[in-house]
């Protein structure tokens, strides 16, 4: 199995844990992309994950267009955090039906997961302890590059 394909079926099995994000575009308001929570559909084996998001402007203003955009997993109750930045494209979707949505394939450049820390039923003695072992410890968190993957695969 290559590097890569593990570091895919990780970000996938985290995606499909968490199965929530915060959804926000990067670039000048005029595709009119509001902040807002999705759902993933699928995040297939090239790194892309589908998803309908909301709309408010044209839909011919933003047709074939792809723009820097991330995505933040997260939910409360499951452990983990995963943050991804990367290029989202509008797929035309003539078989959708919902008014005010459209179809997303956001790929995946870079993403970083890190693991909450309970600390709310940790005692005084152990949070303090966790305290001065963080500041010299290595960071809680991996990193994910998936440019030069993605680069290579055109």
């Amino acid at each position: 199995m290559h590097k890569r394909d593990k570091k895919l079926r990780f970000l996938q099995k985290k995606i499909g844990e968490i199965s929530l994000a915060m959804f926000r575009a990067e670039t000048d308001s005029l595709l009119q992309f509001p902040n807002n929570i999705i759902s993933p559909l699928r995040t297939d084996e090239e790194g892309n994950v589908w998803f309908f998001t909301a709309y408010k402007g044209e839909f011919s203003k933003v047709a074939e267009t792809s723009f820097p955009a991330c995505l933040e997993f997260y939910r409360k109750g499951v452990d983990g955090r995963l943050f991804t930045n990367g290029l989202a494209s509008v797929i035309r979707d003539d078989n959708s039906q919902e008014p005010g949505k459209i179809l997303i394939r956001f790929r995946i450049v870079h993403a970083r997961y890190s693991k909450n820390r309970n600390r709310f039923y940790n005692s005084l003695k152990t949070r303090i302890s966790n305290f001065f072992r963080g500041l010299f410890a290595t960071p809680q968190f991996q990193e994910f590059d998936l440019q030069e993957a993605m680069v290579q695969s055109r």
